[in-house]
């Protein structure tokens, strides 16, 4: 936690006479050793910088799998009326610190979905951010589940609502009954341009939403991501609790990912006690229009114990045991992995590869380093075997690139990498530039 999160201001000196990195690019590399999770790595070096949602499911994810499909587990009630499930949303109230209410879903848009569909009715609307994952990559998914409209609100580069152009909207009366009812704000952290809200942005969205009668929901594909980045570390350097990111800043609902995390295909939407006041459907009336959405829209799983099975296993011991106190739950190793392996290749890339028309375009707070490159460099890297995405990550968090040489892309780090793979792609770049 104590790593810079600008990746410009990472100290780096020349690499030893055998090509290793040295002195502060060989500290971020030192660092990552403990945090390796070497079970599911390739028998070469991994190729794919694509997305994170690329990467296989952790270890302790499959053996749940497994160990709810044996003996007295195999057998279990349907449609969430498991003991998976009731344990799980027993282990998520203890995560949380307090009582939440949980609906499993097999993907994000589905999260997202039936979280905004139980906030805002037909006729109303919601605030969100340009670029936002639910206006931009779910096929209106959202706004068909609901039957309401998403409403793009002024929006930084960098994937967060610009905080002080939001207030007057949420300020603002609607004229009935001509336009939508604006019901929410929904806020992704971190952002699909990698970077975290900080927790007054949070506090202030949802003070503000409460004051004026809306509800507050995050989208939390990444939540692991954004609860280990140094960014968000205090200032005794221990960082932010799954609460203090979320009801206790204020947020109604969570859609809880980690499927980008680790698991197969697990995501859950989780509504806060907050949730009993903001809303189109508050408490219990919450919990059972949550369900019967769910189900309306084909994401009600039968066999949800494997769902909750994939979930237990990523959050691991419960963290009140003897063996959680020395080793830390899958969730939080991997994302404490992949966040490290992006602030290593962003140094890597900065360190080496700055004289061969590579740049860092943009500060790396979790798992994504954005970056432009020589449209040469990036056929040499797809030639070698590399898989990259041109088209993945915000536009506007790549930017214009500076040339018409040149182009933009977001490169993923996950879990189940280690430092050997960025150190291959850095020296791949390096090695098409002789």
């Amino acid at each position: 936690r104590d790593l810079d999160t600008m990746s410009g201001t990472v100290e780096t000196s020349s690499p030893s006479a055998d090509g290793a990195p040295t002195d502060g690019v060989a500290a971020l590399r030192t660092q990552l050793e403990p945090l390796a999770i070497t079970s599911n790595h390739p028998a070469e070096v991994e190729l794919n910088f694509a997305a994170d949602h690329v990467a296989p499911a952790l270890p302790e994810v499959m053996e749940a799998v497994v160990q709810w499909n044996l003996g007295g587990r195999g057998t279990q009630l349907s449609y969430s009326a498991d003991v998976a499930t009731i344990e799980l949303v027993a282990r998520l109230s203890a995560f949380f610190e307090t009582e939440v209410e949980v609906l499993l879903v097999p993907t994000g848009t589905a999260s997202n979905s039936v979280a905004l569909a139980t906030l805002i009715p037909p006729f109303g609307s919601v605030y969100c951010a340009v670029g936002a994952h639910i206006d931009t990559s779910e096929c209106g998914c959202p706004e068909m589940y609901s039957g309401g409209k998403l409403v793009k609100v002024p929006t930084r580069a960098d994937g967060r609502i610009i905080v002080d152009s939001l207030i007057p909207l949420l300020r603002k009366p609607y004229k009935f009954p001509h336009t939508s009812k604006a019901c929410a704000v929904s806020v992704t952290q971190p952002t699909e341009a990698g970077f975290c809200y900080s927790l007054d942005e949070i506090r202030t969205i949802c003070s503000e939403a409460h004051a004026n009668g809306y509800a507050v929901h995050m989208d939390g594909a990444r939540f692991a991501n954004a609860l280990e980045s140094p960014t968000l570390a205090s200032a005794d350097g221990t960082g932010l609790s799954p609460a203090d990111l979320t009801w206790k800043a204020g947020v109604d609902v969570l859609s809880l990912g980690s499927t980008k995390g680790g698991t197969i295909c697990a995501e859950a939407v989780v509504l806060f006690p907050t949730q009993s006041t903001h809303g189109q459907y508050t408490g219990a009336a919450a919990v059972e229009a949550a369900g019967y959405l769910r189900k309306r829209g084909g994401a009600c799983v039968e066999k949800s114990r494997f769902l909750a099975a994939q979930m237990l296993g990523y959050l691991g011991i419960p963290q009140d045991s003897t063996a959680a106190a020395s080793t830390p739950p899958p969730w939080q190793r991997a994302a404490r992995n992949a966040n490290a392996l992006a602030r290593y290749l962003a140094a890597r890339l900065e360190k080496d590869c700055s004289g061969l028309g590579v740049a860092v375009v943009q500060p790396v707070h979790i798992n994504m380093v954005f970056v432009e490159m020589l449209k040469s460099t990036f056929d040499a890297l797809v030639s070698a075997g590399y898989v990259l995405s041109l088209t993945a990550g915000s536009a506007d968090a790549k930017g214009p690139p500076s040339t018409p040489d040149h182009l933009r892309l977001r490169l993923c780090t996950f879990w189940s990498m280690v430092a050997a793979d960025v150190d291959a792609l850095v020296e791949t770049i390096v090695a098409s530039a002789k």
